[in-house]
């Protein structure tokens, strides 16, 4: 809670250390803890007679850069002051607001702030024009200052005047704004900046409304009053002006808000209307950016005008999430692909799609947990993503004067080293880590999560925790902070710690992994000389619990990715793109470490005449030995050659395959977020164990979820042996599932045959003090099972006696039948889907729904299968399904047969919808005289109602009608 004198923050910034948030309010700076506590470490007036513009942290260290409206430039110094804060003297360490959060000394140090006054963006012979500052970000050079005229300055951190531009006179000279037909949004002045100045003056140009630098990309982004947004280019961080010829223009009308990230060279554009643009910006200067897809409010049946345009934009550092603020109400987080994570608003209506994706697909919720009326005109990430912070400006809350932290878990895979199946099942937050449990081998009961709380003992002194790592059979987890490693037994639930604690050891970690119940540190070593060393230690689960584990070998280079593979081969990829293969050979009394191989991988950042930490997009997300060791015949390799091929996620998004020995690679897709692998080598699912059954890799990206499985696979090296030039494997690549907006897949089950999915839970909950309503979002684990899809690959690529075997090993999975008649349903609805509505298709297509329809008389629950499908569907496709099954009265008699009554029944709203009412009414009494025949009175009753209805609506045609009597029903 701020004071209620400063007002509601208007800007958040944490520092570049994450260490201090920064909260501008009013005409105060207020500086608060960035770690797990929220204790003010400072706070100062910078102006007495005007409000601040803005205020961010100066490149400068010990800096923070502060104008007023007014165009008065402030510099705050801070330095820290021994001793603890105000609010930690009385309780100890203890937060008042938040018991849960323990702050340690070093986290609750006193700032000194000290205000000094450095210069005046506007001169004395301003004249009659009133111009006020509207925006602000920091570069190196020193900081970019915009206005309400649409004036863009550079100050150095001195107060000097680098250079100034006239934004309307700048974009006059574009040839391309004259191309794009932007000019006519550069002179309107249909946009008033009065709202966003607090001010009624509506200057004729709209002025500068966002201005955001990113380092990394050496790139300003501006968005002016009018809607219209670009990207200037300063290769020098801002020294010199900018150049027309390398700016680049977002085609866009009606921007509102703007972020950029480095990673996958994105900038993403909030708009009027509530949507989001995501663009690429990794193209030649001068040009437009490519819009890569644009997610609309619409999909999420939430309407614009109550949510109003986007306010905000803020992509997480390590660029894996994206959180939207709109005008009036509503928060948002989504993943890079696009997967909603978070959402709160007003009134949300969440409508799941019809197809296939996860369970309770034909659901509808409908949720109010949290009013929260007011523009959202701050947003932060906290270190390493574990909060999420924002304040509301305006509305009936009684929560303006509050900042809003939610705290949040982090895949266990996202920016980790370790990127295993059993690490990617689990999550980590600020204070405990989240392992996802199967209690139930055959996936009958529904899988949860575990929650561990990381030692406070660990935590105090080493916080935040940065990596974590699960082994293979789910027994023992590792996390790693800044010093040290706690170690849990996930049965027992007891940690031990291992390393040295204390503030003046200067060893860090830098990766985990486990091989077994052996665990691998990584260390970052920093000699008395200033050197950095590298080494890996060993750690056995039968090690003495000594403070620090022993330097088995020595790194090259800091480890950036690691991999183990079960039979002893371990993967190294170090910055500057530097990669070794390391044989592992561990028994009881000691483990032997040798080098298998080592290249350089040919990526931007590999250059060693730049600063690797700005290229963007260059570097890997993820790098996995390749195949996995339960796929033999994908091996090629003997015990001398070892493994020579890899898998790897470059930071853009694309998924590639590298050969080491003859030095190739096969890109395989793009815009990919994870890719896993099917390993059964732990789980020994006795369903899906043979790799036609398992596909060899899952990726997620943009376009939901594909698989490749081994026979593609080596057809696909096979294509690109032959036509090295190919840049495309989506021909040997099958679309699973499409992108789900609700819940993000972290991995698969194989046991269940279930691709195990997350999503948010929210929940009413009140704020102590304020009486007000929030949300409490929780962590709903939810499964897509995908043996249907594993059905229809077996169909298209092999005989029928594969499927069939494949179909009675899973005759003991909970979702069986339902994965029966997906597979039906899809095999029908893919013409549909096409175009082709008459029911010929392809011959492909045809053979298909033959062989489908040939597996399914194998099965008692045939008649069943079909009933239900066809319940599903839409009545203009039953010509194509009872043209492939044969006529509805056929599948009648067959039900008559097999005594199967309750399907005959539900088969009688088909026989309805097709042949009217007084066609089947012989049907409906035929079967009712079979169903009393049989005894089943409760199905007597409810075909009497059935009847009754017919006989109403029969009475309003005005065809004649068979009359007849079923009282005797009631007798019976």
């Amino acid at each position: 809670r701020l004071p209620e004198e400063n007002g509601p923050a208007s800007t958040l910034r944490l520092d570049q250390d994450e260490k201090y948030l920064l909260a501008v309010c009013g005409r105060n700076v207020v500086v608060w803890n960035g770690g797990r506590s929220r204790v003010v470490l400072g706070s100062v007036s910078v102006c007495d007679d005007d409000v601040l513009a803005g205020a961010d942290w100066s490149f400068v260290r010990g800096q923070i850069v502060c104008v007023s409206r007014q165009g008065e430039v402030y510099i705050v110094k801070y330095s820290e002051v021994a001793g603890t804060s105000r609010s930690s003297i009385s309780d100890k360490g203890v937060d008042q607001q938040n018991p849960l959060h323990i702050a340690s000394k070093n986290e609750t140090a006193r700032l000194n702030l000290r205000v000094e006054h450095v210069a005046s963006v506007f001169p004395d012979d301003n004249g009659t024009e009133v111009d006020f500052i509207t925006s602000l970000t920091v570069c190196p050079a020193g900081i970019l200052i915009g206005t309400s005229r649409g004036i863009l300055s550079c100050l150095s951190v001195n107060g000097d005047v680098i250079w100034r531009i006239k934004i309307p006179d700048f974009l006059q000279l574009s040839e391309t704004v004259r191309k794009l037909g932007l000019l006519q949004s550069v002179a309107s002045s249909d946009v008033a900046t009065g709202e966003i100045l607090h001010q009624d003056e509506n200057p004729s140009f709209g002025g500068v409304l966002k201005l955001e630098f990113n380092n990394k990309l050496e790139i300003c982004g501006v968005v002016l009053g009018n809607g219209l947004a670009f990207l200037l280019s300063f290769p020098d961080g801002a020294a010199t002006p900018p150049e027309l010829s390398q700016t680049r223009w977002l085609e866009c009308v009606g921007v509102t808000s703007l972020a950029l990230e480095s990673r996958r060279m994105l900038v993403t554009v909030g708009l009027r209307n509530g949507d989001v643009n995501h663009m690429h910006i990794g193209y030649t200067p001068g040009d437009s950016c490519t819009l890569l897809k644009t997610v609309s409010l619409e999909s999420w049946q939430a309407d614009p005008d109550q949510t109003g345009p986007v306010s905000g934009l803020r992509w997480s550092r390590d660029g894996t999430a994206l959180a939207i603020a709109w005008e009036k109400c509503g928060l948002a987080v989504w993943s890079i692909s696009g997967c909603r994570i978070l959402w709160i608003s007003k009134e949300a209506q969440t409508q799941y799609s019809p197809r296939p994706t996860f369970k309770r697909d034909n659901a509808k919720r409908v949720w109010s947990p949290f009013s929260q009326e007011g523009k959202s005109i701050a947003l932060e990430w906290g270190p390493r993503g574990f909060f999420l912070w924002s304040s509301v400006l305006t509305g009936g809350m009684k929560l303006s004067h509050c900042i809003s932290e939610m705290a949040l878990y982090r895949s266990g895979v996202l920016c980790n080293a370790d990127q295993s199946e059993s690490t990617r099942s689990s999550l980590i937050g600020y204070d405990k880590v989240m392992i996802l449990s199967y209690p139930d081998e055959n996936g009958r009961e529904s899988s949860d999560f575990q929650q561990l709380l990381i030692p406070l003992s660990y935590l105090r002194t080493t916080w935040p925790p940065e990596f974590i790592s699960v082994n293979n059979e789910r027994s023992l987890v590792a996390v790693a902070a800044s010093k040290g490693v706690a170690v849990c037994n996930i049965a027992t639930r007891r940690w031990r710690i291992f390393g040295d604690l204390t503030p003046g050891n200067n060893n860090k970690c830098c990766a985990l992994a486990w091989i077994g119940k052996t665990l691998l540190i990584f260390n970052e070593l920093i000699e008395a000389n200033g050197e950095t060393m590298y080494e890996l230690n060993i750690l056995s689960r039968e090690a003495s619990a000594s403070p620090r584990a022993q330097p088995h070998v020595a790194i090259p280079a800091k480890p950036i990715l690691v991999d183990v593979r079960e039979d002893g081969y371990l993967l190294v990829v170090c910055e500057n793109s530097l990669l070794y293969l390391y044989r592992l050979e561990i028994d009881s009394r000691a483990t032997q470490i040798t080098l298998h191989a080592k290249m350089i991988l040919p990526t931007r950042e590999s250059n060693s005449s730049k600063d690797s930490s700005k290229v963007p997009g260059g570097g890997i997300s993820v790098a996995r030995i390749f195949p996995p060791v339960d796929m033999p015949e994908l091996n090629g390799e003997s015990e001398i050659t070892g493994p020579s091929k890899l898998m790897m996620v470059r930071s853009t998004g694309t998924l590639i395959f590298v050969d080491m020995s003859s030095m190739m690679s096969v890109p395989l897709l793009r815009n990919v977020e994870q890719f896993w692998y099917s390993n059964n080598y732990t789980s020994k699912s006795v369903h899906f164990d043979s790799s036609k059954t398992r596909p060899v890799f899952w990726a997620l990206g943009d376009d939901g979820v594909k698989v490749c499985f081994a026979s593609q696979f080596s057809k696909l090296l096979q294509e690109h042996a032959q036509h090295p030039r190919s840049r495309s494997a989506e021909g040997f690549v099958e679309k699973w599932f499409e992108p789900d907006p609700e819940a993000y897949p972290i991995g698969v089950n194989l046991r269940s045959g279930t691709m195990i999915g997350i999503s948010q839970k929210v929940e009413p909950d009140v704020v102590r003090g304020a009486g007000e309503v929030v949300p409490f979002c929780s962590i709903d684990v939810r499964g897509q099972p995908f043996f249907h899809r594993v059905l229809s690959h077996l169909l298209r690529a092999s005989d029928d006696k594969d499927a069939l075997k494949f179909a009675y090993q899973c005759l003991d999975l909970p979702q069986f039948v339902d994965s029966l008649e997906w597979l039906l349903f899809e095999a029908v609805s893919d013409d549909m889907e096409n175009g082709n509505g008459s029911g010929g298709g392809t011959y492909e297509k045809r053979e298909f729904r033959s062989r489908v329809l040939r597996l399914l008389h194998y099965f008692g629950e045939y008649e069943d299968i079909v009933i239900r499908c066809a319940r599903k569907m839409e009545s203009k496709k039953w010509p194509l399904l009872f043209a492939e099954v044969g006529e509805p009265a056929a599948l009648l008699e067959m039900c008559y047969m097999s005594k199967q009554f309750r399907s005959a029944a539900c088969l009688l709203i088909v026989l309805q919808e097709m042949w009217g009412l007084l066609s089947s009414l012989h049907h409906i009494a035929r079967l009712l005289d079979r169903v009393i025949e049989e005894g089943c009175y409760d199905l007597a009753s409810d075909l009497r109602h059935f009847l009754d209805n017919a006989e109403i609506a029969a009475s309003n045609s005005p065809a004649p009608r068979r009359a007849g009597s079923y009282d005797y029903i009631v007798s019976a």
